[in-house]
């Protein structure tokens, strides 16, 4: 029996590693994966607020993962704003030359890109030098942290007081039951049955 989800999480697994996140991402027409493999000095885009066709975009420093294996950001973000059909284009096109899965798919607020040659008073994303689609990735590695959050720890008394000891109940008496409407079948109301 398993008494703990998870050990409880030190301070120290949070402290970064020298190792850059290397998030893989999907190609046509194969469905091909590739592992992509950043520098460091790349930018994390993730696209925090679309409203009245204006998109707000949150540029961070390249993720390093911890030592849990989680993404590490140094330092604050910036913000960039800028209409929604003109960084629509850009992203598509980027996806559309990286022959990436859902190139033409619209954008979406917690979409995440990984951008090279990005200057600091850029005002459009399409200034980059390059774009690439990582949502996927990062919607995985965000969930993964996510669930590793909130599994607690529990004690071993307590795991002992909920876990079911003894043996399981017999079932009833098998018969038609509609699972879809969970209740008893037509039988059971003196129906007749055609089959």
């Amino acid at each position: 029996m398993q008494f703990e989800q998870r050990a409880p999480t030190s301070e120290e697994s949070f402290e970064p590693r020298a190792e850059v996140w290397r998030p893989v991402v999907i190609r046509e027409p194969d469905e091909r994966e590739e592992r992509l493999e950043p520098s460091g000095d790349e930018h994390y885009v993730v696209v925090e607020q679309m409203v009245d066709g204006l998109v707000t975009l949150e540029i961070s420093t390249w993720p390093r993962l911890d030592q849990g294996g989680r993404l590490h950001f140094e330092g604050e973000p910036r913000l960039l704003a800028e209409p929604v059909d003109g960084l629509a284009a850009a992203v598509n096109e980027a996806r559309g030359q990286r022959f990436q899965v859902g190139a033409n798919r619209p954008l979406r607020v917690g979409d995440v890109f990984m951008v090279t040659g990005l200057e600091d008073g850029a005002t459009s994303l399409g200034e980059a030098e390059t774009i690439v689609d990582v949502s996927a990735a990062a919607r995985s590695a965000a969930k993964a942290a996510l669930y590793g959050a909130v599994a607690s720890a529990v004690s071993e008394e307590y795991a002992h007081e909920m876990a079911v000891v003894g043996p399981a109940e017999a079932p009833e008496e098998a018969g038609y039951f509609d699972v879809r409407q969970e209740k008893p079948g037509p039988e059971e109301y003196g129906l007749e049955v055609q089959r």
